[in-house]
């Protein structure tokens, strides 16, 4: 458990971060008194541990030290005298055993301490440089809470029980997610200053680096990058599950990539708290928690200070944590902070500021990375290696780390602040950009990576060319082949030519066969890809909320204007992806968002296709019909493609894409839908090959004629118009396209070409000529059979030769 300033338990298990105020020279008082508090801290924790250690014990190794460690403890048992009576006992924790000032227990507490006597059955979880922590339960809410107490020696001291009331108060007051909340501060009954706050159930950061680089892959190697993927979140898991998950190289990038989260989540939470004036002053992995269930929350604000905002931050509209009481003095920085994790700035004794924050975490990053601190050894050489930036680069530790990570590092831990990042969002977003496979903006790729990068993402495009040169050099040696022997037999020379013409020709065929199959399953990728962006974000609650309350009062102007504010950022936020607008209808129709705004808004549009999934637009008695019968939005269906139509606007043919919204989350019993989120496009925007001489046809009969084979796309052609209707695909090949579909059984992937594909005779509708070409229907993979027919078809010509209409229809394999 984290929690509160100074030197404290980090975890559940009691281990210790050391603190630090200074160089080791002894004519330095300072380190003299710094070496004094390390004795002290000794003797408390032999006492603890029921070994108390005599004064010449403590100072063998420093004995000009020995009369002032004495007079010390001296003063603390005196102190404990006078505070508290040893010899009373209370129950503690229901078992009725004794409390002693100890550093464990606290003699003061009874069965329930006087806070309005809301806590009860205390459980020591640790202690650090001014305070205890414990584990309570929550009488009134039936919670359990820890509560930090001041230590005996420190709750003395005037300022140190300032700072702890200001280490409360700016934890309280950072009113965010990766914060601990505070539930409260007071007193016990003897005056010792306590607060009380949520108790965190999870492990440090620190600990989940040491058991993600301890941890061998399936080769028995360690480290942070014994991998070549890319480095997700949650930390939900049991321990059997990740350590089995540990044992493949997928689990470690999953794990990697989990760790790199939960250090986005650290980064946002400082980039919060710089908002407010806030410098958190140690940040290091052992200050950084991670919950049981995803969560991530920066801890031990017991160093924060509060500084005068840059522009950036002062213009947020956040307030400064400071109180006007508070002196500067107060809040002045202590020096305990962990060496191996400090700016350079805090090297010199100066004041920190924000970038002393974002070195700390570039730090913090390096030791995610590297699975050790940037530098480490006596306190001096420490401070001097960081002063002059002589830090090992990630690499230099771990070649295979990648470039991007180590330059992201390097960045945020440059000595000279300006060189830093400027924000710890800034940070945090450079991070995500590589989760992303995105370019970072600390990292200049070389072109290989960008080659790689482009290939990883037209993976079908490459296969695709990589399939066609091979085709090629395949043909030129059997043609280099069959002029060899034609060289020394002409007969056989003469039937090896055509021989390697027939072959030839087949490898022609398969390979047109395959870019049909290859632009089939891109264009339905591309539909998968819309359906589910839209399937996640009509999860939103808060969609569900605004919906539901429109679905109640239709005409209501604000919550019509939150639903528009919502959709206007869930379109921001998919603008990688093609589309031409965003809607969302209520229960009964009512368009009550669209994105871009347009006068469509207010309409009801149940008649549409893309609202009730029927395979066209409803008229008249069809639409009386629609609503007699109650039918659900979208028939039931989970997702649905609408019947092509025309734009008003631009005359060009459109699809919509449409799922429900639906009243509560799947696990919910009885759930109904309330209401439609959908997005249009149009058949254009779907990324088709130029260079490909393409037909995209639509084999379900349209809403215009009532009839298939309406030829959608056509490469290098703009074929919509409403008073011209494109032409038709021929009837033969229809039901060759029909044929393709029932073959496949089901399933929604080729295998393989099949000849069944060619048409060597085929009769293009748009040019009248015939030529060879390849046919593959359009199926979306992983969905019912009901909706990954498309009843879309891709044809593929091949225009390098036009066919004989007199060819024979034989197909080749």
């Amino acid at each position: 458990m984290v929690n509160g300033g100074g030197r404290r338990s980090t975890t559940n298990d009691g281990s210790t971060t050391r603190r630090i105020d200074g160089s080791t020279d002894r004519r330095n008082p300072m380190a003299d008194e710094t070496r004094i508090e390390r004795l002290l801290d000794r003797w408390e924790e032999g006492r603890e541990a029921g070994r108390e250690p005599t004064p010449e014990e403590l100072c063998r190794d420093d004995p000009s030290l020995l009369d002032e460690v004495r007079r010390r403890i001296g003063a603390l048992r005196q102190m404990d005298r006078s505070w508290f009576d040893l010899e009373e006992t209370t129950p503690h924790g229901g078992k009725g055993a004794s409390l002693h000032d100890d550093g464990r227990t606290i003699p003061e507490l009874t069965g329930e301490i006087s806070v309005e006597a809301r806590y009860d059955d205390l459980e020591f979880v640790g202690r650090g440089g001014l305070g205890i922590v414990f584990r309570a339960r929550d009488e009134e809410l039936r919670r359990s809470v820890a509560l930090k107490f001041m230590q005996a020696r420190e709750a003395i001291d005037p300022a140190q029980r300032a700072r702890f009331a200001i280490e409360a108060e700016i934890t309280s007051r950072l009113d965010h997610p990766g914060v601990v909340p505070v539930y409260g501060i007071g007193s016990t009954s003897r005056g010792r200053p306590f607060y009380a706050m949520r108790y965190i159930r999870g492990a440090d950061l620190d600990s989940a680096i040491l058991e993600f680089h301890q941890t061998p892959n399936r080769d028995g190697v360690t480290g942070a990058l014994a991998r070549t993927g890319e480095p997700g979140t949650g930390t939900g898991e049991s321990d059997t599950s990740r350590i089995r998950d540990f044992v493949t190289v997928s689990g470690r990038h999953r794990r990697l990539r989990e760790l790199l989260g939960h250090y986005v989540s650290a980064c946002k939470t400082i980039a919060y708290a710089h908002q407010r004036g806030v410098v958190h002053g140690d940040l290091k992995p052992h200050n950084i928690m991670l919950g049981r269930f995803g969560e991530t929350l920066v801890v031990d604000w017991g160093q924060a200070i509060i500084v005068d905002r840059a522009d950036v931050s002062a213009g947020s509209g956040e307030y400064t944590e400071l109180r006007s009481d508070r002196q500067d003095s107060e809040t002045s920085h202590s020096n305990r902070i962990s060496p191996a994790y400090m700016s350079p700035e805090q090297a010199r004794g100066e004041r920190p500021g924000f970038p002393s924050d974002i070195y700390s975490l570039g730090a913090t990053l390096f030791k995610l990375l590297a699975g050790r601190p940037a530098v480490s050894g006596n306190l001096t050489d420490l401070r001097d290696r960081v002063l002059r930036g002589d830090l090992p680069k990630p690499r230099s530790i771990d070649p295979r780390i990648p470039g991007a990570l180590e330059a992201i590092c390097l960045k945020a831990m440059s000595v000279d602040p300006a060189q830093r990042y400027p924000t710890a969002m800034a940070l945090a977003q450079d991070v995500e950009r590589f989760l992303a496979d995105d370019p970072v903006t600390a990292y200049r790729e070389p072109a290989r990576d960008l080659l790689v990068r482009w290939m990883r993402r037209h993976r079908a495009s490459v296969f695709a060319g990589f399939l066609f040169v091979a085709a090629t050099v395949l043909l030129s040696l059997l043609t280099a082949v069959g002029l060899g022997v034609a060289a020394r037999n002409e007969s056989l020379a003469r039937s090896n030519a055509e021989q390697a013409q027939l072959r030839a020709e087949s490898h022609r065929q398969r390979n047109l066969a395959l870019s049909a199959i290859f632009l089939s399953e891109a264009i339905s990728n591309e539909i998968d890809l819309r359906w589910r962006i839209l399937e996640a974000e009509a999860t939103s609650p808060r969609l569900r909320e605004l919906v539901a309350a429109l679905n109640a009062a239709p005409e209501d102007a604000d919550t019509r204007a939150r639903l528009q504010a919502w959709l206007d950022g869930r379109a921001i936020g998919h603008r990688e992806i093609a589309w031409k607008s965003w809607l969302v209808n209520d229960r009964s129709g009512i368009q009550q968002a669209r994105s871009p705004v347009g006068d469509t808004i207010g309409r009801n549009f149940r008649y549409r296709d893309y609202f009730h999934a029927r395979g066209k637009d409803l008229t008249g008695p069809e639409l009386d019909a629609f609503d007699a019968e109650g039918s659900p939005i979208l028939g039931g269906r989970q997702v649905h493609m609408s019947a092509v139509f025309f734009s008003d606007n631009t005359d060009t043919a459109m699809v919509a894409f449409s799922v429900p919204i639906w009243s509560g989350p799947p696990e919910e019993p009885g759930r109904s839908a309330i209401g439609l989120l959908g997005m249009t496009i149009e058949v254009g925007q779907f990324e088709l090959p130029a260079e490909v001489r393409l037909l995209l046809v639509d084999t379900r009969n349209d809403q215009f004629e009532g009839l298939p084979g309406l030829v959608l796309h056509a490469t290098g052609r703009n074929l919509a118009r409403r008073d011209q209707l494109p032409p038709r695909l021929d009837g033969e090949s229809l039901a060759l396209a029909e044929s393709l579909r029932r073959q496949r059984g089901g399933t929604s992937r080729m295998a393989s070409p099949a000849r069944e594909q060619i048409v060597p005779n085929f009769l293009d509708p748009i040019g009248g000529g015939r030529t060879l070409a390849a046919l593959a229907p359009v199926l979306v993979q992983g969905r019912s059979d009901e909706i990954a027919d498309t009843g879309w078809l891709v044809i593929v010509e091949d225009d390098s030769v036009s066919a004989d209409p007199a060819a024979s229809t034989d197909r080749s394999d």
